[in-house]
Formats: structure tokens, sequence, C-alpha cells
């Protein structure tokens, strides 16, 4: 089971993933888009769940 958390701050956005509450992968970028869902979720089809917290408003296009 493979969750993806997504942190989207004021000056960066912050991507996690944990298996089984393990980290696997984390890193900041400037902008994160749907694009950029689209291809993790390809390079990780264990997605299952995800949380998404955010300082701004909510951008429809990242829950899916």
């Amino acid at each position: 089971m493979v969750n993806l958390i997504i942190d989207i701050g004021n000056s960066r956005t912050k991507v996690a993933l944990y298996n089984h509450g393990e980290l696997m992968i984390s890193f900041p970028v400037d902008k994160f888009t749907s694009d950029d869902l689209d291809i993790l979720l390809n390079d990780y089809p264990g997605i299952n769940q995800s949380i998404i917290s955010s300082v701004k408003e909510k951008n429809d296009e990242l829950y899916t």
C-alpha cells in the first residue's frame, strides 16, 4: 500500500511517497501540476491513498 502526500506551501510544494509507513521518496518542487500527478501515478502504480494539504486555493486538477 503506497500513500502519496502532497503539501502545497506558499513558495514550494513537498511531495512524498510512503509504503507501509516507510518513506520511499520525497522531493520539493516549485509548482505541482496535474501532469506531475499523472507521472507519479504511472511511475508508482501502487498508490492507493493520498493526502493533499495546501495554504493556497484548491486546485481542482489535483483532485481526481
